[in-house]
Formats: C-alpha cells, sequence, structure tokens
C-alpha cells in the first residue's frame, strides 16, 4: 500500500499529460494506483459509447494496446488503468508513452 501512495503523483502527472495532449479525453480520475480515463467523442462532452456498448475506435484503440504489450481493461466510454501495486515510477512512464502513442486512434474518431 505504501507503493500505492508513493505512485499516485506519477500517476496523476501521466493522465494530466494525456489529457493536455489528447482532445479525446474528457476527463480522469484515480486515487493511487486505480485510475480511469473516460473518453469522448465531440467537444460536447458525449461520451464515445454508453457502458454496455462496444464502440469500433475504443477496440481497434485496444487492439493497438496489446499490440504494444499494454492490457488494460475498457468498458464503454472508460478506460481502466490499474497496474501492480508494485510498479515502478518507470514503468508507469513506460505505460504511458504507450498511451500516448495509441490515443491518437481515439482523437481521429472524434466527430468534430
Amino acid at each position: 500500500m505504501e507503493n500505492a501512495a508513493a505512485m499516485e503523483s506519477h500517476m496523476a502527472a501521466g493522465f494530466e499529460r494525456l489529457a493536455r495532449n489528447h482532445r479525446c479525453i474528457k476527463q480522469a480520475r484515480g486515487l493511487g494506483l486505480f485510475w480511469a480515463m473516460d473518453i469522448q467523442k465531440n467537444d460536447r462532452g458525449d461520451f464515445i459509447a454508453e457502458v454496455h456498448e462496444v464502440s469500433p475506435a475504443v477496440m481497434q484503440f485496444k487492439k493497438a494496446l496489446n499490440e504494444h504489450g499494454m492490457f488494460t481493461m475498457m468498458r464503454g466510454h472508460t478506460v481502466f488503468a490499474n497496474p501492480p501495486l508494485i510498479i515502478t515510477a518507470e514503468q508507469i512512464e513506460e505505460g504511458f508513452d504507450i498511451f500516448d502513442k495509441c490515443l491518437h486512434i481515439l482523437d481521429d474518431a472524434m466527430e468534430d
């Protein structure tokens, strides 16, 4: 638990960077090492999909993450990030670099 608390600032900084660089991110929120980001389909903030729906763009994003060695849970418009409690700051940065490389898929899917 101590590591989760110590790594929280790295998670927060990573999501702040992603939100600055990718307009598809509506918001990110989290605590410790359990975080999530909501994906929007337009600048009005409408979600890319409802919780019970599957978006083709989100599936393409998930495939790209997997191809870069990252597995994460997704549901509707929410992408979860909950790494192992023993993760290091360097590994967190590597994960955010993968997110950054793949989020263009969701940016490109935006309607406006």
